[in-house]
């Protein structure tokens, strides 16, 4: 390419892209938030489409946003009200297009001029300071309401040469539209360089045009993802980290469905999700707890708690420390009980262990069962994903699921009384802390991180889309993520591998393989490994194991 001095640069679709994808999901945003917070049917998504578009039927192509408005028919309050929130709402779903990023501060970093040119409605102060969001600074901008003229004739090209006395030879201008950049440019004498859109980066979400909150969603993920070099932290923000977030939303409704005060979080699996429940809903803090309890620890209580008369002195403490550390961390006998995935065995146990005078509410990531034969659990648990039709993708997918997300400290086996009183948990062999872990839970950390700091918590995430990204991983992983992942400790022990055995060929020793895969904790990565198109194959493990669960009254 010609050394050029001089760079212009195209600012919507090209520097900056939105999360929303496009300005009529924008209003469709600044809609749903105005109806809500204005109590009434605003209809503004059609009312500013058509403002905008009278203008163009009148031939005057460059009405600022302030002429715009003056043909809304709102009062005073509810123009002012609605005018800001656009401007809001645009500043948050902006993101740099980090593709032309890389191409921007290579000319910056080689001294070149680089200026930005707009066919837009908004002020070039607003826009600057889209720019500066986003991590550009140039050297000036001008924009078509402003100067009264459009790129598409290159008149407003013309504009940005004469202003800063520029020698439109040495111009080179990138932009996203064949007739206003590319045609405009040329036509002003100015080389230009057509710019494409952002490429799908995500792998296991699918594009879903339910809802505009499901539009941002993948948006915000794909205009993202090119940020993040290590795949772990990738598969992480892609997949689990909006699984938490939309879990945690559930949670927080459930709560107050229920009026329910206290909340417990289940050990080891959702110590990640209790950190960011606290920092999400901070009022709610007091009355959430992380607790120390597994099915080894509940083994104890639970024998004694159905013969109380016949239990030895060693068990029957264990039974009392239980129950004295449960009960010191509710101020009501009604409390929720979050856990990853639905057995029925934990609540059951506690529910035994606690007596008649304690309800418990199980609110579940993932429902994994059937559980016909624990009829108290099963009238008070329900489930962020797969709540109404348990799914046996998500059942087999357990292991997988909690071998990731788990803390790394020990599973709690008993409980002892500290010399101040206090209860502790006493704890087995410590989970192996592997680099893939780390990061893959730091990527959890950051897509929530990054969706809150954009003020997307009032968005709903949708289960059905984000369960379904999660499955696509567990049962169809590309090879490349397997291979990252198979390492990583299963359940709890640090002598299983996630994925068990891949070494056994299917077809020179069959029986090694098929132990293996009754072994492994992830079942489609397991699969995957084994063969050529091992995603049809999935789908007839997961129908076989469907069948065998019916056969067993499950």
């Amino acid at each position: 390419m010609k050394d050029y001095e001089i760079v212009f640069f195209d600012v919507f679709d090209t520097l900056i892209v939105r999360n929303c994808r496009s300005f009529k999901n924008l209003w469709k945003l600044v809609e749903k938030e105005a109806d809500k917070v204005l109590n009434k049917k605003t209809d503004f998504f059609c009312k500013r489409f058509a403002a905008e578009s009278s203008f163009y039927q009148e031939g005057m192509m460059t009405p600022s946003i302030s002429d715009i408005y003056s043909r809304l028919d709102y009062n005073e309050r509810e123009l002012k009200y609605l005018f800001n929130l656009e401007h809001k709402v645009e500043y948050s779903v902006c993101e740099p297009n980090y593709l032309l990023k890389n191409v921007f501060d290579s000319y910056k970093a080689n001294g070149k001029k680089i200026y930005a040119v707009s066919d837009m409605y908004y002020s070039s102060e607003f826009i600057n300071g889209l720019l500066k969001k986003c991590g550009y600074s140039i050297d000036g901008l001008v924009v078509s309401n402003e100067e009264k003229c459009t790129k598409k004739d290159g008149a407003l090209f013309d504009v940005l040469v004469k202003k800063f006395s520029l020698d439109n030879r040495s111009i080179v201008h990138f932009g996203d539209n064949t007739v206003s950049d590319i045609k405009g440019a040329k036509k002003s004498g100015i080389d230009a360089v057509k710019v494409n859109s952002p490429k799908n980066n995500i792998v296991y979400l699918k594009k879903c045009n339910r809802s505009i909150t499901d539009t941002l969603l993948f948006e915000f993920i794909n205009n993202n993802l090119p940020l993040i070099s290590d795949r772990c932290v990738q598969i992480g923000f892609e997949t689990l980290g909006p699984v938490i977030l939309g879990y945690c939303q559930w949670l927080h409704n459930r709560k107050r469905e229920l009026g329910i005060k206290n909340l417990l979080f289940c050990s080891r699996d959702l110590y990640q999700t209790y950190k960011w429940y606290i920092k999400l809903y901070p009022d709610e803090k007091d009355d959430v707890s992380y607790i120390f309890i597994s099915l080894k620890s509940l083994s104890i209580p639970y024998k004694v708690s159905k013969d109380l008369e016949h239990a030895e002195l060693k068990e029957l403490e264990q039974y009392n420390l239980l129950n004295e550390y449960i009960k010191s961390l509710l101020t009501e006998n009604e409390f929720i009980l979050a856990d990853s995935g639905f057995g029925g065995h934990t609540q059951m146990m506690l529910e035994r262990v606690l007596g008649e005078n304690y309800k418990i509410h199980g609110a579940y990531i993932r429902m994994t069962q059937s559980f016909k034969n624990r009829t108290k659990a099963n009238n008070s648990a329900t489930a962020y994903l797969y709540n109404k039709t348990p799914s046996p993708k998500a059942r087999i997918s357990g292991g997988f699921f909690e071998s990731i997300i788990q803390a790394t400290h020990g599973r709690t086996v008993a409980y002892k009384k500290e010399h101040e009183g206090k209860i502790e948990p006493v704890f087995g062999e410590e989970k192996e802390d592997t680099l893939a872990i780390n990061n893959i839970q730091n990527g959890i950390d950051l897509f929530i991180a990054e969706w809150v700091k954009r003020g997307y918590l009032k968005y709903k995430i949708n289960e059905k889309m984000v369960g379904e990204a999660f499955m696509n991983l567990t049962f169809y992983p590309r090879r490349e993520d397997v291979k990252l992942l198979s390492d990583i400790q299963g359940g709890n022990t640090q002598t299983v591998r996630m994925v068990e055995g891949t070494q056994f060929s299917v077809y020179n020793n069959p029986i090694c393989f098929l132990r293996g895969l009754q072994k492994t904790y992830w079942k489609g990565g397991y699969l995957s490994n084994g063969f050529k198109h091992y995603k049809f194959i999935s789908r007839i493990y997961v129908f076989l194991d469907t069948l065998y669960l019916k056969y067993r009254g499950f």
